[in-house]
């Protein structure tokens, strides 16, 4: 016999295994718990279908000097020096503000893309993103078929790549909020607040590490890149999106690979820079 809350109660136990895991410590999930029960059962079990998780995030720095049991990848020391200089921003109320604690995991439950990123082969086509037909494929599908994202010849109308921060801001994120919370059988039982954005620079180093048995756990070995959460601010005043490989090159050579792109200039840089960007939407916030 099934106790009525028994869904609820394993997702909460595997979440504390992680923590464990990953932190060597457990955190208090009480609020998690709020959330996911307000969310409901069905709601978690259609999101899973459309391989989307439920977990959460909890408010912990993770400074250069920190060496938790399970994070053996870490930013590199140059990430840490930039966000002490005060060159990480965050746009918070339609403004860029200095982000500090660009390095701190912010207490958040999130709804996560399990799915692990392509690995990119120069000359060998397009890569797509595997089981992506029930998400973000039919939805990049019809935002294309609409003109209001950008169709290039060599690029399928479902892919995830070659999409601007434009693009991004003003036609999927609007679409993919809809999407998660209305579409693809969502219950409408009980409205969830959601606040849709990428993921942060830190978030996407941690989760690979955090979820082992997510396919994205293989995230840090692939080279397609991504865009983050985060902006910098160069010396020409101008506010540009982080992008990288997800530590990759910076494991490898010791330098993260930022794309210093302006967002009125995207398309046109990414074309010359590498054929092929991903827009990577991950991280749904509730």
């Amino acid at each position: 016999m099934a106790f009525p809350e028994e869904w609820l109660e394993t997702i909460l136990e595997q979440e504390r295994k992680c923590h464990l895991a990953f932190f060597g410590q457990e955190f208090d999930l009480s609020e998690f718990k709020k959330i996911l029960r307000k969310c409901g059962q069905e709601r978690i079990e259609e999101w899973g279908r459309i391989k989307l998780e439920a977990h959460f995030l909890p408010l912990v720095p993770l400074s250069l000097l920190d060496n938790y049991p399970g994070w053996k990848i870490k930013p590199d020391r140059h990430f840490y020096e930039e966000v002490a200089g005060g060159k990480v921003y965050r746009k918070i109320g339609g403004q860029y503000e200095k982000d500090y604690f660009a390095h701190r995991l912010e207490g958040s439950a999130v709804l996560i893309d399990t799915r692990c990123k392509p690995i990119f082969h120069i000359g060998d086509g397009p890569e797509m993103y595997e089981d992506d037909a029930d998400f973000l494929a039919p939805l990049m599908s019809f935002l294309r078929g609409e003109r209001r994202v950008s169709t290039e010849e060599k690029v399928p109308s479902t892919s995830r790549f070659d999409i601007t921060i434009e693009e991004w801001q003003k036609e999927i994120r609007p679409s993919l909020k809809w999407f998660i919370t209305e579409g693809a059988g969502a219950s409408a039982r009980k409205k969830i607040n959601f606040h849709v954005r990428l993921e942060r620079f830190i978030e996407a180093n941690v989760i690979p590490q955090l979820y082992p048995h997510m396919p994205r756990k293989e995230d840090h070995f692939t080279n397609s890149y991504v865009w983050y959460e985060e902006a910098w601010r160069g010396t020409d005043e101008i506010y540009r999106h982080f992008c990288s490989s997800l530590l990759t090159e910076i494991a490898k050579d010791n330098n993260p690979s930022w794309c210093e792109t302006e967002p009125s200039d995207l398309s046109l840089f990414l074309s010359k820079k590498f054929p092929l960007t991903e827009n990577l939407v991950r991280g749904f916030l509730f």
